[in-house]
């Protein structure tokens, strides 16, 4: 196809697997919410987890009703790469972003920084960015 500016951005929607996340879920949210470029949605799949992750978590949306996050509980461990598959199946946004629930952005352009190719040239129909894991559980 060929590059073609959209000059528009795509809402995406961010797809958190959790599972025993409660230290961590918070300051990820906060990440999340963080971002400049939009967010249709949050899709938090737990995956059976044995701590306060979905209370904590729901507890956050609770005060923050403008990010909207839904939520899927698994009943059984289907494991990370299960609640990835989960989550992306929920979205109703054309693109995708995942993340894990111990990891957080870190500047609050980091959407836009993975976005930005993909609204450049519709022929790219995926981006990456630099995995960091900078949250203690």
């Amino acid at each position: 196809m060929g590059k073609n500016s959209y000059n528009k951005n795509i809402p995406v929607t961010v797809v958190v697997p959790t599972r025993n996340a409660e230290s961590t879920i918070v300051k990820n949210l906060e990440a999340i919410i963080r971002q400049k470029y939009p967010i249709e949605e949050v899709i938090l799949v737990d995956n059976v987890s044995s701590d306060n992750t979905v209370t904590v978590a729901k507890k956050f949306a609770k005060k923050h009703p403008g990010l909207k996050i839904r939520f899927l509980v698994n009943n059984r461990d289907i494991m990370v790469a299960g609640s990835f598959n989960r989550g992306i199946r929920a979205a109703r946004t054309p693109y995708v972003v995942t993340m894990h629930g111990d990891c957080c952005f870190a500047t609050e352009n980091e959407l836009k920084t993975l976005m930005m190719p993909i609204l450049k040239d519709k022929s790219i129909i995926a981006t990456y960015g630099i995995v960091e894991n900078p949250l203690a559980v």
